[in-house]
């Protein structure tokens, strides 16, 4: 009589074990990724409030407001001097003062790196693949801000949490130094942020801070 050939159930509890090792790995492994992302968000936003204020201590002037910075580089485009950071933050070009935020403190070298090619003007990427910028009353903030976009839901909420007011339960959009708006939405001064994180959606979230 032929013998019928097949798995074992210990070669069968084998493969779960194997299959469920590799799932938590990758797994971890993502958790990981998101992590490192919102470290590097929170860096972001305090580095880059270090190199806005290093500036003024240094000249007296608000970087991409700067009305003399062509005194100290021939080549650099001055702003206007009224004390404010004018233009969209992620306007990236360079008749927005909000672009030459970013050029002034390459000049000086206090930030590297550009968006796209050798531009001064460009704006800098996020680690979550958006745009990093500047504006004056985003999001009804009434001071100078920085804005990250393309945050997803899971680390806006963790941001919030760590840096502002969020207890971690996907309130907190609209309050405090840090607010948000979803994809999609408009970020300037009279625009509203979200009401609050909406976990069930895709959305990702527009994230703009109190330099």
């Amino acid at each position: 009589m032929k013998r019928q050939s097949g798995f074992t159930l210990v070669e069968i509890a084998i493969v779960l074990v194997v299959i469920g090792l590799l799932l938590g790995g990758v797994l971890k492994g993502q958790e990981l990724v998101l992590n490192a992302q919102i470290r590097n968000a929170i860096n972001e936003y305090n580095n880059v409030a270090s190199a806005r204020f290093a500036y003024q201590d240094r000249y007296r002037q608000i970087p991409g407001d700067d009305a003399t910075a062509s005194t100290r580089w021939t080549t650099a485009t001055n702003g206007n001097g009224d004390r404010v950071i004018d233009g969209d933050w992620n306007d990236g070009v360079s008749t927005s003062e909000t672009a030459v935020f970013w050029h002034h403190l390459r000049n000086d070298s206090l930030v590297v790196g550009a968006r796209v090619g050798n531009s001064s003007f460009q704006l800098p990427r996020n680690s979550f693949d958006g745009d990093t910028g500047v504006q004056t009353g985003a999001l009804g903030i009434f001071v100078d801000t920085i804005c990250q976009s393309n945050v997803p839901v899971k680390a806006a909420i963790i941001i919030d949490t760590r840096i502002d007011d969020d207890t971690g339960d996907g309130e907190g959009a609209d309050t405090g130094s840090l607010q948000a708006a979803a994809t999609g939405d408009t970020v300037g001064p009279g625009d509203t942020p979200a009401t609050v994180y909406d976990t069930t959606s895709t959305d990702r979230y527009t994230m703009c801070r109190e330099l």
